[in-house]
């Protein structure tokens, strides 16, 4: 009990109550920090976050009409390819409806493939930082993350599903069929 009449006792950085506030003010600075940037890469009307509702959303916007929905990853390079395969045929077709979804949720570098490949107009979505394979499993649950992963739509809202690269003859040959 030497070291009970000690001036630094009292200091407030040896009280365990004032290191768990410092910890907690650390804290809640750094998840608004994070918030912030997270929220200012997304918030663009070229890039939406995907969440578990996101696809009954798309569903219902694109009521009646044919579409083509693109699943893809930063890291997948016959992802890249096929994006440059839409590139080309949205150039050709540009009222075909085309939407991307990127299974990353590194926003930055999703926009940077997007614009990289001149897609970046498109409707384009990011997976959110849920759990991805409740994301999956809301698309199809038959769906185990393979990419690329396409899914043709009818008017009727039937869906085909496709894993690989898509060519711009199997494209054509969906909205052919479709109009």
């Amino acid at each position: 009990m030497l070291y009970k009449n000690m001036p630094y006792k009292n200091m407030p950085y040896k009280n365990i109550y004032y290191k768990k506030f410092l910890f907690f003010m650390l804290g809640i600075f750094m998840m608004n920090a994070s918030f912030a940037m997270g929220n200012s890469l997304v918030s663009s009307e070229s890039l939406r976050e995907f969440t578990k509702d996101s696809y009954q959303e798309i569903l219902q916007t694109n009521k009646g009409q044919p579409f083509l929905m693109v699943l893809w990853s930063i890291d997948c390079p016959p992802c890249h390819e096929e994006l440059a395969h839409i590139s080309a045929y949205k150039k050709k077709y540009p009222k075909h409806k085309i939407i991307l979804i990127s299974t990353d949720s590194n926003a930055q570098a999703v926009r940077q493939v997007l614009e990289g490949n001149d897609v970046l107009h498109l409707e384009s979505w990011l997976f959110s930082n849920a759990l991805a394979h409740q994301l999956r499993y809301a698309i199809d649950p038959h769906w185990y993350g393979e990419l690329p992963r396409s899914y043709f739509f009818s008017q009727q809202h039937t869906r085909q599903a496709v894993s690989g690269t898509l060519s711009l003859t199997a494209i054509n040959a969906f909205f052919s069929r479709s109009y």
